[in-house]
């Protein structure tokens, strides 16, 4: 997937939903330029859990590559 953050003052992210099983369970990545972060997060009957996190330079306006590879129990 591709994705670019353009704008916003409170937050600006894009990212990934995989295996949706309807709107209250899904996993989720969310790209955040403003807080330089990639989060990995498991929806759970509505609520959001945060599974795994990466600190490092998110650029607002640039072009990102992201791709999830979820075998089993385990994501790549």
């Amino acid at each position: 997937m591709k994705c670019k953050q353009v704008s916003g003052a409170v937050d600006q992210g894009c990212g990934l939903v995989f295996r949706y099983q309807d709107g209250d369970n899904y996993y989720l990545t969310r790209a955040n330029s403003l807080e330089d972060n990639v989060r990995l997060y498991y929806v759970k009957k509505g609520s959001r859990q945060q599974i795994a996190s990466w600190s490092g330079k998110v650029k607002s306006g640039v072009w990102h590559d992201y791709k999830v590879e979820a075998k089993a129990d385990h994501f790549v």
